[in-house]
């Protein structure tokens, strides 16, 4: 058995995370990133940022709960996707951005956060948290310029 053919160790469940927009050029349409869990519960965490790429591998119960933690205190929405990946699919070509980068992890080809939530939610993603207390445009998710106490 190949256990890459198994999908074993590809997350089977997917969640994308959109975190409000703010003053900070390289924030004006907001920022995403994704997180996805295997059969074995094992989490992955994948957040392209400015600084770099950046991701975080978890399986011990503590870590993951507080990784999660933090990005449903900070998120304005999860949205979750349990489509399988597309075995076929035009390259990314978009910039390096962090939508294009997490919807490239499941296939989808976009630009934006926004757009990328429209596309999610369009091929049968589900909104899975919205937290009603945070507003577009508000700055108070990104005291130090990261989405979760991160630059």
């Amino acid at each position: 058995m190949n256990p890459v053919l198994d999908n074993l160790y590809v997350p089977r469940v997917w969640f994308f995370g959109f975190y409000s927009r703010t003053r900070d050029p390289m924030r004006w349409w907001g920022h995403c990133d994704a997180w996805g869990v295997t059969k074995d519960d094992t989490w992955l965490f994948l957040d392209p940022n400015r600084t770099g790429l950046h991701v975080e591998v978890a399986h011990v119960a503590e870590e993951v709960e507080a990784l999660l933690a933090m990005r449903i205190q900070c998120a304005e929405q999860i949205i979750r996707y349990e489509i399988p990946r597309r075995t076929w699919s035009l390259p990314m070509m978009a910039p390096g951005t962090c939508a294009a980068i997490c919807g490239a992890a499941v296939g989808l080809r976009a630009w934006t956060p926004a757009q990328l939530r429209r596309k999610l939610l369009k091929s049968g993603g589900v909104l899975h948290y919205e937290n009603t207390t945070r507003r577009p445009g508000s700055e108070a998710a990104a005291p130090d310029g990261g989405p979760y106490g991160q630059s």
